[in-house]
C-alpha cells in the first residue's frame, strides 16, 4: 500500500495547526478593525474640535454668511448625493467580497472611486464659485476660512480613501473580504462626516 496518500496528512515541519492559524487570522483581523476604529475616533475628536469652534463663531456673529455672499446649495446637494453613492456601491462591493465574489466587487468598488473623484470636483466647483462670484477665499472672512477648512480637510481624508481603493485594485480581485470591509468603514465615517458638515455649513 502506498504511504504517500498518509504521510500528506502530516502537518510539516514548523507549520502551525489549523486551528493556530485560524486563531492568528482572527487576532490579526480583529487588530486590524481595531486600528480603523481608533483611526476614526480620532479624526472624530478633530472634526468635532473644528466644528464647536465653528458653532461657536457662527453663533456669535451678527452676519453670517458676509452679507451678500451664499452657497450654492444644489452644487452642495447635489455632491451629498454622489458621496452617498459612493458608500452605497463600497457597501455593495464589500457584501459581494464578503460572499468570495472577489470579482463581482470590483465594479462597485471602481464605481465608487469615481463617483468620489466626482465629489471632489463638485466641492472644486463650490470653492470656484465662492471665490469668483464672491471674492471669498480661506482669508477673506470667518465663514470662509470655517468653510475652505472643514471641507477642504474632509476632501483630503477622502482623497485617501480613494488611495486606498487604489492599492485595493492594484493587489488583484479587488483585496481580500477584510481588506474590503475595513476600506469600507473608513469610506462611511467619511460619508456621514459629510453629512454633518453639509447640515451645518449649507442649513444653519
Amino acid at each position: 500500500m502506498d504511504g504517500s496518500s498518509e504521510r500528506s496528512d502530516i502537518p510539516s515541519p514548523g507549520a502551525a495547526p489549523p486551528e493556530e492559524a485560524n486563531r492568528e487570522a482572527a487576532l490579526r483581523a480583529d487588530t486590524a478593525r481595531l486600528g480603523v476604529w481608533l483611526a476614526v475616533i480620532a479624526l472624530s475628536m478633530l472634526f468635532l474640535a473644528l466644528i464647536g469652534c465653528f458653532i461657536v463663531q457662527r453663533a456669535g456673529a451678527s452676519v453670517w454668511p458676509p452679507e451678500g455672499v451664499r452657497l450654492n446649495a444644489p452644487l452642495g446637494l447635489v455632491a451629498t448625493a454622489v458621496i452617498a453613492a459612493s458608500s452605497a456601491a463600497l457597501e455593495a462591493a464589500r457584501r459581494r467580497s464578503a460572499r468570495r465574489n472577489r470579482e463581482g466587487a470590483r465594479l462597485p468598488i471602481q464605481l465608487a472611486g469615481a463617483l468620489a473623484l466626482g465629489f471632489l470636483g463638485l466641492q472644486t466647483l463650490q470653492y470656484y464659485w465662492l471665490i469668483d462670484n464672491f471674492g471669498q477665499t480661506i482669508r477673506t472672512s470667518q465663514f470662509s476660512t470655517y468653510f475652505f477648512a472643514l471641507t477642504g480637510l474632509h476632501a483630503l481624508h477622502l482623497l485617501a480613501g480613494v488611495v486606498w481603493l487604489l492599492v485595493l485594485m492594484a493587489r488583484g480581485s479587488a483585496g481580500t473580504p477584510l481588506q474590503v470591509e475595513l476600506c469600507g468603514r473608513y469610506w462611511h465615517f467619511v460619508t456621514l462626516l459629510w453629512a454633518i458638515l453639509f447640515v451645518i455649513l449649507y442649513v444653519f
